[in-house]
């Protein structure tokens, strides 16, 4: 019988807590993982660091369908809090499968929809959705799926879903409460 070595024994079981730690659900008061992509400006972005120091929305798509309800809800969050400098949102779409062989197509396509001054706020990742579908605990693709962070990067508010008036409200009273200063 084989006996695995200890160094390809330790090696397995950091990829398995690794693993595990890739599929664990976003909660409010955890840290958002880093999530690494481009805007259409063309320029890496990594959030939750580039938000850093401003209260952030994420909007996350996985589906060309979801595309209404993230920009629905990133129409809400400029109208309300675009004009605070505390605050900032990005759109994420997410693309898997063989979305990531069309990159430049789809990347051209949606810089050519969305206007120039929001292309820094749309940052695009081609790969990894699935476990950052199950962390963000993605049941239908075509909605929107929101974080909302504090100035550090922390999680405080979730929702997955289309656009609603009384979630808006919700939304902006956290949003409120994470600008005071305390």
């Amino acid at each position: 019988m084989l006996r695995p070595r200890p160094a390809t024994l330790a090696i397995l079981l950091m990829l398995v807590a690794a693993a595990a730690a890739v599929s664990q659900p976003i909660d409010a008061g955890t840290p958002l993982p880093p999530l690494s992509g481009d805007d259409l400006a063309g320029h890496k972005v990594v959030l939750p660091d580039a938000a850093r120091g401003r209260v952030a929305l994420v909007a996350f798509g996985f589906s060309y369908d979801s595309r209404a309800p993230v920009e629905a809800w990133t129409k809400h969050a400029r109208t309300a809090w675009g004009a605070e400098p505390r605050f900032t949102w990005y759109q994420v779409p997410m693309i898997g499968g063989f979305g990531r062989l069309a990159k430049p197509f789809i990347t051209g396509g949606m810089r050519k929809e969305t206007e120039p001054r929001y292309h820094a706020n749309a940052v695009t990742v081609f790969g990894g959705t699935g476990p950052w579908k199950t962390r963000l605990g993605v049941g239908d693709e075509k909605l929107a799926y929101l974080v909302l962070l504090d100035r550090d990067g922390v999680v405080r508010w979730r929702y997955g879903g289309p656009f609603n008036p009384a979630t808006a409200a919700d939304l902006d009273v956290r949003v409120r409460t994470l600008l005071t200063p305390q």
